[in-house]
């Protein structure tokens, strides 16, 4: 009644993917949820929530929010980037290359999100744009500065 559905589950090594084989939900409560396996791996209790029990409205202004907190926050970390690399002054106070290099990968981030926002429904693009955005993210924190 709650609009929030657990299921026990497993991260499958072989599949990659969560599985529900060989666990069973035994109780469930607004407490907890008790789970029964019949196999030695660590599992979890996975949530989901069912968005009928979410008005239309509130929706939309949710996804109005998202979108334009997304868009202010693109737009500082282009302020940012710009500010670092136009003023000599900034650079020399801070290491500019970090900071540009985590802003760069905080708008790709962001970037990728307000791309594929409403495009869930295509798995395989989404994963892409998932991948896109985890590798462009995790490469750029890695990368040292010269000196």
């Amino acid at each position: 009644s709650s609009g929030i559905n657990a299921e026990c589950m497993y991260w499958d090594t072989s599949t990659q993917c969560w599985s529900t084989s060989g666990l069973k939900k035994i109780k469930e409560t607004d407490e907890y949820v008790v789970c029964q396996t019949t196999h030695l791996t660590s599992f979890s209790v996975l949530m989901t929530r069912d968005d009928s029990f979410i008005p239309q409205t509130h929706k939309t202004v949710l996804d109005i929010i998202s979108v334009a907190g997304c868009g202010v926050s693109v737009i500082c970390l282009i302020a940012t980037v710009v500010g670092l690399v136009r003023f000599p002054h900034i650079r020399r106070l801070t290491d500019s290359i970090i900071h540009i290099n985590f802003s760069a990968s905080l708008f790709g981030a962001l970037l990728v999100f307000l791309i594929f926002i409403d495009l869930t429904s295509y798995g395989t693009l989404c994963k892409a744009g998932l991948f896109k955005n985890y590798n462009y993210s995790y490469r750029s924190q890695h990368i040292a500065p010269k000196y």
